[in-house]
């Protein structure tokens, strides 16, 4: 009785394994789609439509630290 229960969950979780991977092979031509239309060189972005996280407290913070933040992305490229 307990081999046929372990042998019946066995087969189970097998198949649900299985059936949830089944469609990972064509992820590459449906993920690209819809963002065609939303992409941009980055030599043509002008920094338009960006927001940042928290609001205005992240603003406050970046007008803030500033200058700190300048010298660190022109140390970064």
């Amino acid at each position: 009785m307990v081999k046929n229960i372990k042998i019946l969950l066995c087969s189970i979780g097998l198949s649900i394994m299985l059936g949830g991977c089944s469609g990972m092979n064509n992820t590459k031509e449906t993920q690209a789609e819809p963002f065609n239309d939303s992409l941009l060189s980055v030599q043509d972005y002008i920094g338009e439509g960006y927001a940042l996280s928290y609001g205005k407290d992240a603003d406050k913070l970046a007008e803030k630290y500033k200058n700190q933040i300048e010298e660190a992305a022109l140390k970064f490229f």
